[in-house]
């Protein structure tokens, strides 16, 4: 996390306890930064703003890292569910990874709209995929849609 990011993260927390001063004296906003600077910031903003909607107090070192933890490891459990979608899916449509770095595909497919869809669809997305493969190698047509495209179209399709 950058500077930015941290001053981000305690102008968020100051807005939402306007009553009370988050960070009076540049030694306690050292401590702060020295604590979490080492922090994902998209991790710790989500801490954050779980901590605000749950709590009518100012929070300490402590609740936001605690807050911190769970957010990073919600997001491992999601990141390993989607990874399961995303290794079949790749398994069976290697198309779809032409001239790309897996990784980043993984990336992208995890940043995307559809990405919590993706979670909850698994099944109706690994079947979809099976039959797009099937349909498209049948068909001889050498135009296969991108990942991305390919769950969106999955996630949407009603069947």
């Amino acid at each position: 996390m950058t500077r930015v990011e941290f001053s981000e993260l305690c102008k968020m927390i100051q807005a939402a306890y306007p009553r009370d001063v988050f960070i009076e004296q540049k030694e306690q906003y050292d401590l702060w930064w020295n604590m979490l600077n080492g922090c994902s910031f998209e991790f710790a903003k989500l801490a954050v703003k779980n901590y605000i909607l749950d709590s009518r107090y100012l929070p300490n070192i402590s609740d936001i890292m605690t807050r911190y933890d769970a957010v990073k490891a919600d997001a491992l459990q999601k990141k390993m569910n989607l990874k399961e979608i995303f290794c079949f899916t790749r398994d069976l449509y290697p198309q779809a990874f032409r001239g790309s770095d897996s990784e980043t595909i993984y990336w992208t497919l995890i940043k995307s709209k559809t990405y919590g869809e993706c979670l909850s669809k698994a099944e109706s997305i690994k079947k979809w995929s099976a039959d797009y493969v099937r349909r498209m190698e049948k068909s001889g047509s050498d135009n296969w849609m991108s990942l991305e495209e390919c769950m969106t179209e999955a996630v949407n399709e009603r069947g």
